[in-house]
């Protein structure tokens, strides 16, 4: 399939992977949520069967349970499902069972890799501590969010984002991000969403599917623009040169420099929206070697001039030329 042929279909692909996998794991988490529920009795609450492995449940009366000191997954899940933090328990277990519905689809090119072992997803350290940690993280995200701390329940979550990427396990990242972007919405909080945009973006680039990861960044940059968020919009915008570079790049060494040059022309916009003159003469330049390629010279020769006359300018411009002649002739 052509690079172009994917661009188109990627996204609705995607979107019904992602569909499929979220309704099984939904199913999953309902199953094990109802062999686990509250069943009335007689008026009274009390716990249905549960395994809980090394962990002892004893009854002290109708609704009254006391825990083992050994922590398990089992355990822990108990106390969401005890003090009635139902989201907290779900994704728990997604998180225990490695069932966690991911919002991104791994690319062919990493499944490959997967299996030539050149890149490795590590799996969550079932330990007392890890354990603990992962509670907590989750308890005091859903604390946050029940008492209307939007910033504080984000930053819970991202938490559990970061332990992920660390794994290099981003499809169960990605998850955390649109919780982020789920909470954010709810409570109109712009950063938040711009955040929660560009964090899937970024996911979407580890996977290697770069198209997904382009239009991610992109939304993530509308949603700052509309809040005038200078520091959010810079950040996404070096993001975005990053990833239009990456696709250019490609294109370029497929010889199509016209595509090519259609996305050295979007680094060289989203330069502008990061205020980056430095980087921005950088693109005039590089503009100017595509349209020489394009045997465009008069184009190339106007590009030149963009940039130089930067270099002349601007504060920076020494700097500039210095990089320049450092990195060589971009035409070559």
């Amino acid at each position: 399939m052509r690079v172009s042929d994917f661009e188109n279909n990627i996204a609705k692909n995607a979107k019904k992977n992602k569909f499929e996998m979220l309704e099984k794991t939904k199913n999953e988490a309902r199953m094990k949520f109802s062999n686990n529920k509250l069943n009335h009795k007689g008026g009274k609450k009390q716990l249905g069967p549960i395994s809980t492995g090394n962990v002892g449940v004893q009854r002290k009366n109708d609704d009254e349970f006391k825990l083992g000191e050994k922590v398990t997954k089992d355990s822990q899940a108990i106390k969401f499902l005890q003090d009635g933090y139902l989201q907290s328990y779900i994704d728990f277990f997604y998180l225990t069972n490695e069932t966690t519905p991911s919002m991104i689809v791994p690319s062919q090119r990493l499944i490959e890799e997967y299996k030539m072992n050149k890149s490795e997803k590590h799996h969550l350290e079932m330990s007392e501590d890890s354990l603990k940690k992962l509670y907590d993280d989750l308890l005091e995200a859903e604390k946050y969010l029940r008492e209307g701390h939007t910033i504080e329940c984000l930053h819970q979550y991202e938490g559990v984002c970061k332990a992920y990427e660390r794994l290099n396990d981003y499809e169960t990242a990605s998850y955390f991000y649109k919780r982020c972007l789920e909470v954010s919405k709810e409570a109109k909080y712009i950063d938040g969403e711009a955040k929660a945009y560009m964090g899937l973006g970024i996911w979407e680039e580890k996977v290697f599917n770069i198209f997904e990861s382009m239009k991610y960044h992109e939304t993530a940059l509308e949603k700052a623009i509309d809040g005038n968020l200078r520091d959010i919009i810079n950040k996404i915008s070096k993001e975005l040169i990053r990833v239009y570079n990456n696709i250019a790049k490609e294109y370029e060494k497929k010889h199509d420099f016209t595509r090519s040059l259609e996305y050295f022309e979007k680094c060289l916009d989203a330069c502008k929206k990061a205020e980056d003159l430095e980087m921005e003469a950088k693109w005039y330049f590089k503009i100017g070697a595509i349209y020489e390629k394009l045997d465009d010279l008069e184009k190339a020769v106007e590009f030149v001039e963009r940039f130089l006359a930067i270099c002349k300018s601007d504060s920076n411009g020494s700097k500039i030329e210095k990089k320049k002649k450092l990195t060589g002739n971009a035409h070559k």
